[in-house]
């Protein structure tokens, strides 16, 4: 017997955004979606400007939501962010809620983290199934809520590659010696702390990707000049895939001290290139990045500066360190999110 199509509205909003890592995730899944598509699903994205793909606009969502989901009837709607809005999902409708991950909980206290609970309890209550990207994210989830019997997916994230054929040059840094970070700069990114490694050597650059009109970057700056190293500290801004893949290959190291991650797509692009890659020992990171990285337990100069000398000494006194970073990224496959979230698709 023929199995019916489903109806699949995807919310890929956070798109519009490629500098952040939820409109990566946005972005690199809808790809791989429309091409691991079978007949099963048929797939619809809330937040897409592509002619070439199926998208629908809220004034259709909210007809539809008054119809009682009469125009588009949709099956399963998939909300791909803990801070998606489900206004315009249909009661008879199915739920998919992915969660990258619970930073409010660092972030807020009193009210305002009590309401974050309450919001994101609601969602949860909402959702036929719930998905983490990550084993730390399910940790949390499972910590904080009650799930009412629902079981805690995880499924994820890929492994973000780059067109290796674009010729490109970053003029004032093809010459230095730099370790390389990206991320929105805020405090939860944890960037000063790497500021301490340019005292102990003094011909380490270091160059952070990403938006930077907040005030924390303004203070990273503000304490690279009275440490006397702001000459050799670049806060470049956002920076578009092609620079972005150059700063990957030519970067001496890589290093991110974050204190909140769900998963950490950066760090994954950085062991594909075989890079030493410096971590926290926080949140998702060891378990993303296993063996093949060097972790800090705590952000004291003197402490991160032997764990950087030592980290780099075994990296390069280990001829099989690199390829098991490398291999280390492969685990992680755009492909294979997709085929579980289709999968999950179909069987609600």
């Amino acid at each position: 017997m023929r199995k019916l199509v489903k109806n699949v509205v995807v919310d890929i909003r956070k798109i519009q955004n490629l500098n952040s890592g939820l409109g990566q995730f946005c972005f690199h899944l809808k790809e791989t979606l429309l091409k691991s598509n079978s007949s099963e699903s048929s797939l619809s994205f809330w937040g897409s400007e592509n002619e070439n793909v199926n998208s629908v606009s809220n004034s259709l969502l909210f007809l539809n939501k008054v119809f009682n989901n009469k125009i588009l009837k949709i099956d399963v709607w998939h909300a791909i962010h803990q801070e998606a809005n489900l206004f315009f999902v249909p009661k008879s409708c199915r739920v998919i809620l992915t969660v990258h991950d619970l930073n409010f909980l660092q972030k807020y206290s009193g009210w305002k983290l009590k309401h974050h609970l309450y919001s994101m309890g609601k969602k949860i209550e909402r959702a036929d199934v719930v998905v983490a990207i990550s084993n730390f994210t399910k940790q949390e989830i499972e910590k904080h809520f009650k799930l009412g019997g629902k079981s805690v997916e995880v499924i994820y994230n890929g492994l973000n590659k780059y067109n290796d054929n674009t010729p490109l040059d970053i003029p004032f840094l093809s010459d230095k010696k730099f370790m390389f970070s990206i991320g929105i700069v805020q405090p939860k990114k944890n960037f000063h702390v790497l500021l301490g490694l340019l005292l102990e050597n003094k011909d380490l650059h270091l160059v952070i990707a990403g938006d930077k009109s907040s005030r924390y970057a303004d203070e990273i700056a503000e304490k690279a000049e009275k440490m006397k190293v702001g000459n050799r500290l670049h806060l470049l801004g956002k920076v578009n895939d092609a620079q972005k893949h150059w700063l990957y290959k030519n970067c001496h190291s890589f290093a991110f001290p974050s204190l909140a991650e769900g998963f950490g797509m950066p760090v994954v692009e950085a062991l594909s290139l075989g890079k030493p890659v410096f971590l926290s020992n926080r949140c998702s990171l060891p378990e993303i990045a296993g063996d093949s990285a060097f972790y800090w337990d705590d952000f004291e100069p003197n402490s991160m500066n032997f764990v950087f000398n030592r980290g780099l000494e075994k990296f390069y006194s280990d001829s099989s360190f690199k390829e098991r970073a490398m291999l280390q990224s492969r685990r992680f496959s755009w492909k294979e999110a997709a085929k579980k979230y289709l999968k999950l698709y179909e069987e609600l």
